[in-house]
């Protein structure tokens, strides 16, 4: 399987191709059964499953293996990947990976949603300086 669901800072293509190493097609899409929450003293959320929830994300596909190694890195060992079902914008379901935050960080994580505008809008430049 070659395709990820992001729901975070991978949103951003311009993120995803530096973290990754490549550019890979994206398409909106939905996940149901996990919610997306800001972590604590962080401008990035985590995701945990929750029965009744829904995040929307971005579906990149044709990654390849050295794309996920990069990813992989990125995340760290807070996160694990794991193999789910998406929808796609067409409604269509899909399988994907995604990054879900390891049960022992769920204590970092807020009630609230995250909320993707606001990191694009106050976030994203220091993140990216930070990160880069």
């Amino acid at each position: 399987m070659s395709k990820l669901f992001t729901y975070g800072s991978l949103m951003c293509e311009d993120i995803m191709a530096r973290v990754a190493r490549g550019h890979f097609p994206a398409t909106p899409a939905t996940l149901s059964g996990y919610a997306r929450q800001t972590m604590k003293k962080a401008t990035y959320p985590g995701l945990r499953p929750q029965s009744n929830a829904v995040t929307k994300g971005i579906v990149y596909s044709q990654l390849t293996p050295q794309a996920f190694h990069h990813l992989d890195m990125f995340e760290g060992s807070m996160y694990d990947r794991i193999q789910v079902t998406v929808k796609l914008e067409n409604k269509l379901p899909t399988s994907a990976y995604v990054y879900v935050t390891r049960a022992v960080y769920h204590r970092y994580l807020k009630k609230e949603d995250w909320d993707f505008g606001a990191f694009v809008t106050l976030h994203k430049h220091q993140f990216v300086k930070d990160m880069f």
